[in-house]
């Protein structure tokens, strides 16, 4: 038997398969290196023989399996000059697999494995091409014209076959029948495997915030490009380009009636092309209703999109569907402060004139969380810098990672007026000073991308985050106070801002 995973898709075009097409789809299963998350698959299997079945099928990812069947109504049979052409529904594995939450939480070192048993037919399903199973239910379903106290009689087909001439003439009763069914099921099937790795080539996140001002809910979708595609590169294709054409991004509203497709805030242009390191972020507004916590807006996201490879096009088709969950607003009670000995700054060879914190030497913040992340560093390599209002600069983030256990991130600001304590003890104009400094800390740079979700680090690896910004307001920012790390599995914070000075010019 052979399995053909074709990366062209369409070899198989209709009419009766020949020996050129065969060859074609060989081809193109040893292009087949691994499989895409979402990919829009055609798995075909050839049985080299008219008188060989698929009696069983079962994927697996990892260690979990997430199809098993036997069921036949999950092949197409295809016209094939010698042996038996099946194709699986593109429906059924579609619908099984990439479903799955294995890949979406594991992320990343995933593989596929297709395990298939096979064998010869029995020679009642090759003469009569139905099962006993078959016939007592079209029995049942009759009008009981024959009379209980009377057994059925199971003739045999004429067949060419010598061997069974001498059947032919005969009847089989239920018990015969029985026997040699038996017979079959004691024969041992072949086995059939094939593996390969998956890779996830895509971030997903939907962010959520409630306008009660406007009754609105702006739901934020994120994707970017993963560390599965830098790998994915790095492993099979180093000397190819790579990029990914989306030709569809779109986001619905649904119930169990009927669904809206909702546009973004922002006119966004279709089609797109995204790159290694791209990340992209679509806005769309929501109804804001007084039961939206307790019923949320249930909404389908689709992507659509081919990964393009040189020559090569895998497309693939991803859909996600999920409730509107409202961000919660964060108790600023919860979060930790990094206290000054947190912070190791190198002061030596200093410009003449340059305080501390200008100097050209990297500030690092150590992880709060020593008692569960040892040894991890957090370092802004480009800390002290000068630009210009209006403009896009870049701060570059280093985590060194050499703790026992991998970290999973996410980088946010959180650029929001503190709320001033006891303001009924200071005067009104003060307040307002108050409010114009930390306004201009505040809300005077911007991050492009919040929320940016860093691919999983693993144990004693270095990793290299550019960070997008915007400065909207001239002046001298000692501090971002607001850009901190989220841990996801402890749900802790980290603030790494303290180690930026940034000068905007106007």
């Amino acid at each position: 038997m052979e399995c053909f995973i074709p990366t062209e898709r369409g070899i198989v075009t209709g009419g009766v398969v020949d020996e050129v097409t065969l060859d074609k789809l060989r081809s193109s299963k040893q292009d087949r290196l691994f499989v895409i998350f979402d990919e829009c698959l055609e798995i075909y299997f050839y049985l080299k023989g008219k008188n060989l079945s698929i009696n069983s099928i079962s994927i697996w990812i990892n260690e979990a399996i997430v199809l098993e069947s036997s069921e036949q109504n999950i092949f197409t049979q295809i016209e094939c000059h010698e042996g038996v052409l099946l194709r699986l529904e593109e429906s059924t594995y579609a619908r099984k697999i990439f479903r799955s939450s294995v890949v979406m939480t594991n992320g990343y070192n995933n593989k596929v494995r297709l395990v298939v048993r096979y064998g010869e037919k029995s020679v009642i399903k090759r003469l009569n091409g139905i099962s006993l199973q078959e016939e007592e239910e079209e029995r049942d379903s009759s009008d009981d014209e024959m009379l209980t106290s009377f057994e059925p009689v199971y003739s045999l087909l004429p067949s060419d076959d010598s061997e069974l001439e001498k059947v032919s003439s005969t009847t089989v009763t239920k018990a015969d029948y029985e026997g040699i069914g038996s017979e079959d099921q004691n024969q041992k099937d072949e086995i059939f495997e094939l593996e390969y790795p998956i890779y996830s080539l895509i971030n997903m996140r939907l962010r959520n915030t409630a306008l009660e001002q406007i009754s609105s809910i702006i739901s934020c979708l994120e994707f970017q490009t993963s560390k599965a595609a830098e790998s994915l590169i790095s492993k099979h294709y180093t000397s190819e380009s790579f990029s990914m054409h989306f030709d569809r991004v779109s986001y619905n509203l649904v119930n169990r009636k009927a669904q809206t497709e909702i546009e973004p805030v922002s006119k966004f242009t279709m089609p797109f092309e995204v790159y290694l390191r791209d990340s992209y972020s679509i806005n769309y507004k929501l109804p804001l209703l007084q039961n939206s916590q307790i019923y949320p807006h249930h909404v389908r996201i689709n992507l659509k999109y081919e990964l393009v490879i040189g020559d090569k096009r895998f497309p693939v088709n991803t859909i996600w569907e999920t409730d509107i969950a409202l961000k919660r607003p964060v108790n600023p009670n919860l979060i930790p402060n990094a206290s000054s000995s947190t912070l190791a700054v190198n002061q030596s060879a200093k410009p003449f004139g340059v305080s501390p914190r200008l100097s050209a030497t990297a500030v690092s913040t150590p992880s709060l969380l020593y008692n569960k992340l040892k040894n991890v560093k957090f370092s802004i390599l480009n800390n002290n810098l000068k630009v210009d209002m209006g403009k896009k600069f870049v701060l570059r983030l280093q985590i060194i990672n050499t703790s026992p256990v991998p970290l999973d991130l996410v980088v946010y600001y959180n650029n929001q007026s503190p709320v001033i304590q006891n303001s009924s003890n200071i005067t009104l104009d003060r307040q307002i000073q108050l409010y114009k400094k930390y306004k201009k800390i505040t809300e005077g740079i911007i991050l492009l991308s919040n929320d940016y979700k860093i691919p999983i680090i693993d144990p004693h690896e270095t990793y290299f985050v550019d960070l997008s910004f915007i400065a909207i307001m001239p002046g001298y920012y000692q501090s971002l106070a607001g850009l901190k790390l989220l841990d996801l599995k402890t749900n802790e914070l980290i603030d790494i801002g303290t180690g930026a000075s940034i000068l905007v010019q106007e």
